[in-house]
């Protein structure tokens, strides 16, 4: 039960990532800064890993398999929920982010793509 939890922590982080890149890549200017090209570089080389990762698990059958509850499958349940929780939040953060930025530019009177 572990290992699937797991699994399915590794999968949901890896479509986090793939949204979060998305959605960054196609709706903001994140080629202007080094920070925003940096910021882009993260989440799709991360996306790209966790990408393989979740490919592997789903066509090997590894996913689902039961593993004996030690502390590796307890680790990587720990970790994956941190990090399906950290991306969660980056990209409440994108939403939040753009969102503000398109009420300032209503407010100001200025068409998106200005």
């Amino acid at each position: 039960m572990i290992h699937q939890a797991g699994s399915a922590l590794i999968v949901l982080s890896a479509v986090e990532l793939l949204v979060c890149a998305v959605f960054y890549g196609g709706w903001f200017r994140w080629w202007t800064s080094p920070e925003g090209r940096h910021l882009f570089a993260f989440m799709a080389v991360f996306g790209t890993v966790l990408g393989l990762w979740t490919a592997l698990l789903l066509s090997s059958g590894m996913a689902w398999d039961a593993q004996p509850a030690g502390g590796r499958e307890w680790a990587r349940l720990v970790g994956f929920a941190a990090v399906a929780v950290v991306l969660a939040d980056r990209l409440r953060l994108l939403v939040k982010g753009k969102r503000d930025e398109l009420r300032q530019r209503k407010a100001k009177g200025v068409r998106y793509g200005d």
